[in-house]
């Protein structure tokens, strides 16, 4: 029997898969570059993740600010280097081995160094709910990124469907912010 909560969440992911497939949801593939650089302020991820950013070393993605955390959270998390204090923000040559490694690992033909549309989708497969945390509690949605080493608290805001991550280098939740 299903309860409310599963209900609720799978009438959220219809609503998204309706959203995609009419093209609302289209973004860069792990291989498209943009022509042009796009230049924005400061802004929070929302939405699922297939429609975050692409974040990579190169100029014309994000490579730098919390989403760039979060990727080096997940990162850390699936053993891909062991030192918290390397979740510093800055895409660099370092993230940029670790993400290759880890697309070899969980994104099958994907080696592009690129965090594109396919890798953030084999993220988001390590997403487990919070006991309960499929009810809309306190504005929030509460899931647990669950890498092969290392977890770290996740949360999707109910209204926004902003994302915040717990810091793996300082414990805090922090946004998902980002800039070009």
């Amino acid at each position: 029997m299903l309860n409310n909560a599963k209900v609720m969440m799978m009438l959220r992911l219809a609503v998204f898969s309706t959203w995609v497939a009419l093209g609302a949801g289209c973004g860069l593939d792990d291989e498209d570059v943009p022509e042009q650089e796009a230049v924005q302020l400061p802004q929070a991820v929302s939405g699922g993740w297939s429609t975050f950013p692409s974040v990579c070393i190169q100029s014309w993605c994000v490579n730098h600010g919390n989403l760039v955390r979060l990727w080096q959270s997940i990162l850390w998390a699936d053993n891909m280097f062991s030192d918290v204090n390397q979740i510093d923000g800055d895409f660099g040559p370092h993230t940029d081995g670790w993400t290759h490694n880890w697309q070899l690992k969980y994104v099958p033909g994907d080696d592009s160094h690129i965090v594109g549309t396919n890798t953030w989708n084999a993220a988001a497969k390590h997403l487990d709910f919070e006991p309960n945390g499929d009810t809309c509690q306190f504005g929030v949605y509460h899931f647990i990124y669950v890498g092969a080493s290392h977890s770290f608290r996740v949360t999707e805001n109910c209204s926004t469907f902003e994302w915040k991550f717990a810091n793996p280098r300082t414990g805090t939740l922090t946004d998902t912010s980002y800039d070009y």
